[in-house]
């Protein structure tokens, strides 16, 4: 849904902004989930989202999860970027 996903856009700008990096992974994470529903499984978008929600993870020491994010992000974005 187009307003779920502007809701969690708009969050996570917030959070980001206001460097509270727990909120911003869950508006982040949630923002991954809604464009890989939309979006083709290799959509640019969901690569660089996939991205910072990577940098966050690693931010906030969940290193497993951010390498797991990083390798989807690199996944998505060799194909779409080279």
């Amino acid at each position: 849904h187009l307003e779920v996903c502007a809701a969690h856009a708009a969050a996570h700008t917030a959070a980001m902004a206001a460097f509270d990096w727990v909120a911003a992974e869950k508006h982040c994470g949630k923002l991954v989930e809604q464009y890989l529903a939309v979006y083709p499984p290799w959509h640019p978008i969901t690569g660089l989202q996939m991205f910072t929600l990577a940098e966050l993870k690693e931010q906030l020491g969940k290193l497993a999860e951010a390498q797991s994010c990083y390798e989807g992000a690199e996944r998505i974005l060799r194909l779409t970027h080279g």
